[in-house]
């Protein structure tokens, strides 16, 4: 009977941990939080602009790569 107690006991917590990853920005507090506001949304995606160009060559070619794509589609 406690096996099937504890077992019991273990699966209500783990819905509860599934449902804990939810991100509130309900209050002055949480809405401080990076995900919760326009400049940690935004740093995101900085920080995916510099690992693709983090040399002037690997800018270049991204730029010029970028470029081609456009014309060749005209």
């Amino acid at each position: 009977m406690n096996k099937i107690l504890y077992i019991f006991i273990v699966l209500i917590f783990s819905s509860y941990a599934v449902n804990a990853d939810e991100i509130k920005c309900d209050t002055p507090l949480s809405k401080l939080k990076a995900k919760c506001n326009f400049v940690g949304k935004g740093m995101k995606k900085m920080k995916a602009f510099s690992a693709k160009n983090k040399t002037l060559d690997q800018s270049y070619k991204n730029i010029k790569s970028a470029i081609e794509e456009k014309i060749k589609k005209k």
